[in-house]
Formats: structure tokens, C-alpha cells, sequence
């Protein structure tokens, strides 16, 4: 909500920046009074490295559930999609009130549309979950939308997924100065880019009203616990879907 809603773990790092994270990690297993570091250690240590030091919000009780609800329809859709999920949040850090980051569960260096497509069903689940629960989304969803966006303008104009193989990143256009940018400018493209949006958010849709006794699960956890590790998301999700 309002945050990143995907953080793959030293993806893109640089050794001096993998050093920084390790450094970062003992630090806080040192301060929680351990002398060896843990995988949770290093999740937190990139929590604080790339959002900012999570801290208690002080929610007002029916915000602090819609956080629960949309982070917990991010980490749901995120689980079903066969992404590996580290954590779950509805703690505030720096600009965000929550957060799921999640990777692959495997280093990629390719990805094909339907990954992208999952990322976007993903990207849209907050939205998704708080529309199914309370009826309208809130302003949380701004940076999910930009999210979801970016990645429908990128199969549209860079991958040819808009019926054309013209690549709009090879082209100059005034005024734009970024793909999306591109993408948005010329008609039959923003036309393709909406229609993804639209299938990607109907599908979280179905997957939140499919899922809805693992998205409570999930929610009360959150509300209960502020944070969730990927184990504990995974199990909660496993019992609901056999419960």
C-alpha cells in the first residue's frame, strides 16, 4: 500500500552492496542478541537498506484492517502465482504503510508475459481485496496502479504484446520521454496497455473472491502480528485453501 510491493533479495546487487546488506543483517541479529545472523535477519536488514526502519503507525482500527486486507490480498494472489514470498507488512516505513516482498524462487534473467501478467495480477490484489471487502479502494492503491502500469506498458512496447512487433522504445517521440510515457501517447497502444490492466485486475478479483477464507486468515494474522515471515504466509494460505 503505497510501498514496493516486490523485493527480490540482492537482485541487481553489486558485491560492495551484498557486503553492505551482511553488514546490515548482524547488526540486527547482534542487537537482538544473537552472535550468527538468519535469512530473516537479511530480509530485515533490506527492508531498512531500500524502505526505511519499520515502525508502529498508531492506525486508526478500521484503517489498520484495510492495510491487513490490501497487503494481505498482495501476498495471497503473490503465493498463488508461485512467487516466493519473504514477508508481509503493515508496518510504516519511510512513505509506505505496508508492504509483500516477494521474488522468484529461482534467480531469472528472463521473463516471459505470463510471469509479467502474474506480476501485475499481483501488483493489483490490494486494490482487488479492499474493493471486495469494503466496497471502494483507497488512495493506497496509487502506487500498485503505477506498478501494475509500467509493466503492461512495458509488454506493449517493448515486447510486442500489443499485436504489433514495432518496439515504441525505439522510437523518438516528443514529449515523451519514457516508455509508459510512449506507450500512453499513441492510442492503439494505451488502448492494448488498458485492456491488460483490466484482465490482470479481473483475475486478482477472482483470485481474492476464490481465496476469501485464506485473504481473512491472512489479514487477521497481519492485524494480530503487524509482520509475517514467507513461511508463515505460505502455511497460513496452505491450511485456508485445505481447511
Amino acid at each position: 500500500m503505497s510501498a514496493p510491493f516486490v523485493a527480490d533479495l540482492t537482485a541487481g546487487y553489486s558485491p560492495v552492496r551484498i557486503e553492505r546488506l551482511l553488514d546490515e543483517a548482524l547488526i540486527i541479529a547482534l542487537r537482538n542478541g544473537r552472535n550468527e545472523m538468519t535469512h530473516l535477519d537479511v530480509i530485515d536488514a533490506q527492508m531498512i537498506t531500500e524502505v526505511g526502519l519499520s515502525h508502529d503507525v498508531g492506525y486508526h482500527p478500521d484503517e489498520r484492517r484495510r492495510v491487513a486486507i490490501h497487503e494481505a490480498g498482495h501476498a495471497l494472489v503473490a503465493t498463488l502465482a508461485g512467487r516466493d514470498v519473504k514477508l508481509a507488512s503493515i508496518l510504516r516505513r519511510s512513505g509506505t504503510l505496508g508492504l509483500v516482498a516477494h521474488g522468484d524462487v529461482e534467480e531469472r534473467f528472463l521473463r516471459t508475459p505470463t510471469e509479467a501478467t502474474d506480476l501485475m495480477a499481483v501488483a493489483l490484489a490490494g486494490r482487488a481485496a479492499e474493493i471486495q471487502e469494503f466496497g471502494e479502494a483507497s488512495s493506497g492503491i496509487a502506487s500498485d496502479l503505477q506498478v501494475a502500469t509500467t509493466i503492461a506498458a512495458q509488454l506493449v512496447g517493448m515486447l510486442g504484446a500489443g499485436g504489433s512487433l514495432l518496439s515504441l522504445e525505439a522510437a523518438a517521440v516528443a514529449g515523451a520521454g519514457n516508455l509508459v510515457a510512449k506507450v500512453l501517447h499513441d492510442e492503439k497502444s494505451r488502448e492494448k496497455a488498458d485492456e491488460l490492466m483490466k484482465v490482470a485486475a479481473d483475475r486478482a478479483a477472482c483470485t481474492v473472491l476464490e481465496h476469501r477464507r485464506a485473504l481473512l486468515a491472512l489479514a487477521d494474522a497481519l492485524c494480530d502480528r503487524d509482520e509475517l515471515t514467507g513461511d508463515e504466509v505460505h502455511n497460513i494460505v496452505a491450511t485456508a485453501m485445505v481447511g
